[in-house]
């Protein structure tokens, strides 16, 4: 959870061994908090919930199953280590990080305009536009004095101009591209969930190449970030060609085919093992050759 440290604490935010984060289950929102009250070999998580009117047991537990489904708390990572022991660099990692678990977006509408903010710019760059989009249009909860954000609607983000949208920060095609989307969704004409449902990562990236401003890098981002898709590989993105160069050719530069190459290794754990990577990579983590 550290590599939310810099985040904002009106969105989300890890401090002091608690991370905290405004989800949404249905159409009410409430402040999740979660800390860690185990160990390694036997973890165990704190989740509390507070929301601006009473939550029933219903649905209590539906924003259980949020919290559960974004910190992929399900995932058995056992099979994931075996699958990567014969590769020393990725194994050497594991160990070191060991229990990772990789975070999603609330639901795949998230995960889009996530990827349509990060396109071709810094990650800071783009955790600051996306700060700001959900400060403005989100939904407001106060909890015990404080102010957070939910992420903004379809219905919200559609009804904006596109010249509030690039007061975030974004660009032109950016602020276009997310209100086109808003639009499609809030207008009940693609419903991002259902592609779910779709057997093959290549028949979802194919049809999320259909929507405006989306190519494939951001097809696959949407993949693991808003699906926790295992065998997507974002090949072309800049920041895993570094984490792979660093860590695999000791700092030589490579391209898309060699990290599908090295990808391939890892089974259909190759989402999760990029995150390992990124993760080591965002923290200084170095291991011995």
């Amino acid at each position: 959870m550290t590599i939310f440290s810099t985040g904002d604490p009106q969105v989300r935010r890890y401090e002091n061994g608690k991370f905290w984060k405004v989800v949404s289950s249905g159409r009410k929102i409430a402040l999740v908090t979660v800390s860690s009250r185990g160990t390694e070999s036997h973890p165990s998580l704190l989740v509390e919930l507070k929301s601006g009117t009473r939550l029933s047991p219903m649905q209590r537990n539906g924003f259980r199953a949020v919290v559960q489904a974004i910190l992929h708390l399900d995932l058995d990572l056992k099979p994931f280590y075996r699958a990567i022991k014969k590769d020393p660099v990725m194994n050497a990692l594991a160990q070191r990080l060991r229990g990772l678990h990789f975070p999603t977006a609330d639901n795949v509408f998230e995960a889009l305009v996530y990827a349509i903010c990060e396109q071709q710019i810094s990650l800071a760059a783009a955790h600051s536009i996306q700060y700001r989009l959900i400060k403005e249009f989100g939904d407001r909860l106060t909890v015990e004095g404080k102010v957070y954000f939910g992420f903004p609607t379809p219905e919200r983000l559609a009804a904006v101009s596109i010249g509030r949208l690039r007061r975030c920060g974004l660009s032109t095609n950016k602020a276009r591209a997310i209100n086109n989307l808003a639009v499609l969704v809030a207008g009940r004409r693609f419903d991002p969930e259902k592609l779910k449902s779709l057997p093959s990562s290549e028949d979802v990236i194919a049809e999320l190449m259909k929507l405006r401003g989306i190519g494939r890098w951001s097809a696959e981002y949407v993949l693991i970030r808003g699906m926790g898709r295992l065998d997507a590989v974002p090949a072309d993105d800049i920041g895993i060609q570094k984490s792979i160069g660093h860590h695999y050719r000791r700092g030589k530069k490579v391209d898309g085919k060699t990290v599908r190459e090295i990808a391939a290794s890892w089974g259909r754990w190759k989402s999760a093992a990029l995150f390992y990577l990124m993760t080591a990579s965002r923290l200084g983590v170095e291991i011995r050759r």
